[in-house]
């Protein structure tokens, strides 16, 4: 005997799981009729109504790495694959582009219909730093000054990262380190003296994998005064992110921004440290890289198991096991397309999936207790736990004394504690 489960209809809503039917919402008054109309008179509710809400202390920014080139395509004739125009799929309110990349087009903003910031969105543009670092490009940091005074809400100031070229490794030999902080002073500089906005806020990257290092680019650059920070841990591990993010609230810190991935190891992390400044972002592109160069869709649950799509699926699925707005619609053949449709659509899939991982820990974060016991049984990462309770130490003491409490003295000790 076949037996399912019929949920009972609430007075006002219609409910079910079968696909002729459709779940009405009930909305607040003050969100009914927000948003963006998308067709028929159907109205798109932004973020808070879905329960996609980011916190005024942090943000995620997403970058764009693939997704700006598909955003004009249309998905069912209806729905563009982005996540800021009235005809996404979903909305959420910030994105990153590096300048490197979208500097071929001027009017970046107008040309991709990307929101205001007086409507609440947040335009972050990095300065092609890594691009000199990875690729050993040139680029004019009064060029890059320029076109992110003219698109964006907070731009990167102009920086060489201190890694082994093809890396993600800090340099190991310290007078190379000194050089990249050098050049970047100097950057740092000419932007400082050519700078023309006041409505564009500058951040400038520090680096550093060990108290000494971070100490020593900061001395380097603290006079030049912007109006925050961007940190950049190498490797970006667990310890080496509670390291640079304690070391910005011992400085006193309201504004920054971390570059470092999506982790489920990583992320728990950098939101835990949102009750330590005013404003907390960080960005990355995993969630498109993987969907959109890899086909690999993240399962709703669990980050890191994915499934992949496309000439290398051999699953028996189905239907697909989510139902956010990207999987209320897409079926398994169009994720296994040829073209890149089906790599913009599991994109945006995993970008919900992250946004949601990310607001779940968010609740959490304001319980250490259930914080930690959240992730003993999600990520059972020793070393994640280690570095909230150094963030933790460093909360309710000083950056000095956790510092003390976890050996760490010098840059052997940071670097061991990295690996």
């Amino acid at each position: 005997m076949s037996v399912k489960f019929a949920p009972a209809t609430m007075h006002g809503s219609q409910a079910g799981m079968k696909k002729d039917l459709k779940f009405v919402p009930s909305l607040p008054q003050n969100l009914a009729t927000a948003g963006h109309s998308i067709k028929g008179g159907t109205k798109f509710v932004p973020t808070q109504a879905l329960g996609l809400w980011v916190r005024d202390e942090y943000k995620f920014v997403p970058s764009v790495f693939g997704i700006i080139d598909r955003s004009a395509e249309n998905f069912k004739k209806s729905y563009t694959l982005d996540w800021w125009t009235e005809n996404a799929l979903f909305y959420y309110n910030s994105l990153l582009v590096s300048a490197y990349y979208g500097m071929d087009i001027w009017d970046f903003r107008e040309h991709y219909k990307i929101p205001p910031k007086k409507d609440g969105f947040l335009f972050v543009a990095d300065s092609g730093g890594w691009q000199i670092a990875s690729q050993q490009v040139k680029i004019d940091p009064v060029e890059i000054l320029r076109w992110q005074e003219y698109n964006a809400d907070v731009g990167m100031l102009l920086d060489v990262p201190p890694v082994e070229p093809g890396t993600y490794v800090s340099y190991v030999d310290f007078e190379k380190f000194k050089k990249c902080a050098a050049i970047a002073k100097r950057n740092y500089e000419i932007v400082h003296s050519r700078r023309r906005s006041e409505d564009l806020e500058l951040l400038k990257p520090i680096h550093g994998g060990s108290p000494q290092e971070i100490d020593y680019f900061w001395d380097e650059v603290k006079d030049l005064e912007f109006e925050g920070v961007a940190f950049s841990p190498k490797p970006p591990v667990p310890m080496g992110i509670a390291l640079q993010l304690a070391y910005g609230y011992d400085k006193g810190l309201d504004i920054v921004h971390l570059f470092t991935g999506t982790g489920l190891n990583t992320v728990p992390v950098v939101v835990y440290a949102q009750k330590m400044f005013k404003r907390l972002t960080f960005d990355s592109s995993s969630f498109s890289v993987q969907g959109a160069r890899y086909r690999s869709y993240c399962n709703p649950f669990y980050l890191s198991c994915g499934i992949t799509f496309g000439k290398s699926y051999q699953s028996t699925l189905e239907k697909l096991p989510c139902d956010c707005p990207v999987c209320r619609l897409a079926t398994i053949d169009d994720l296994n397309s040829e073209g890149s449709l089906a790599g913009g659509l599991i994109a945006l899939h995993n970008l919900w999936i992250t946004l949601k991982y990310i607001e779940h820990l968010s609740v959490l974060s304001r319980s250490y207790t259930d914080y930690i016991n959240f992730l003993n049984v999600y990520s059972r990462d020793e070393e994640t736990i280690k570095a909230i309770n150094f963030l933790q130490h460093t909360w309710d003491n000083d950056f000095d004394s956790a510092l003390r409490e976890y050996g760490i003295s010098d840059r052997e000790d940071a670097r061991n504690l990295f690996e």
